[in-house]
């Protein structure tokens, strides 16, 4: 029994600590007990409502492939829901299931949930801003072919015109020395 302490010591400390939202869910969802919720929310209000309560249907397919997932492969599964707080705002999050099992048999989920918002947010601004920089560089590079091409007819009239010059001069040199 003191070994039986000890764990479930750490485990209370592992999972009230955690920096990410951890919670024990049946195997159906719903939540069993949660280390602390989103914002907007209340953990009085949560535990005992299911997390499909919180998902679209994308993401409650992708939630129940997870779990089918997790359970025949004995190995932790993770997806990708957007959740609307009570005030609209939208979080990101990159959430992992893994079911724990006993004698083989699956009795409950542990779900583990990363606010990744701010990186989903910084990705999204990287996308816009490369997508600027790829049209500023084609405006440069369009801009570049036409004084290319302004360029090379320049010159091809410089060269016409250096021609006609030369052709010219050699008229005078003959005329030159015809009085000369």
């Amino acid at each position: 029994t003191e070994l039986l302490k000890s764990s479930e010591e750490r485990f209370k400390a592992l999972f009230e600590n955690s920096p990410d939202l951890v919670a024990l869910a049946d195997l159906d969802g719903k939540f069993l007990d949660i280390n602390r919720v989103a914002p907007g929310y209340k953990k009085e209000d949560v535990v005992g409502t299911y997390i499909t309560d919180y998902l679209t249907k994308e993401q409650k397919d992708e939630f129940y492939n997870a779990v089918k997932e997790c359970i025949e492969n004995d190995e932790a599964r993770s997806y990708e829901p957007v959740i609307k707080t009570p005030d609209g705002d939208d979080i990101h999050w990159f959430n992992r299931v893994f079911a724990v099992k006993d004698v083989n048999e699956a009795k409950y989920l542990v779900i583990n949930f990363t606010d990744v918002t701010e990186q989903k947010l910084i990705a999204e601004e990287l996308n816009e801003y490369q997508h600027k920089l790829e049209l500023m560089v084609k405006i440069k590079t369009d801009e570049l072919e036409t004084t290319n091409e302004e360029l090379s007819s320049l010159n091809e009239e410089l060269i016409s015109s250096n021609e006609e010059l030369r052709l010219a001069n050699e008229e005078l040199e003959k005329y030159h020395e015809l009085f000369i």
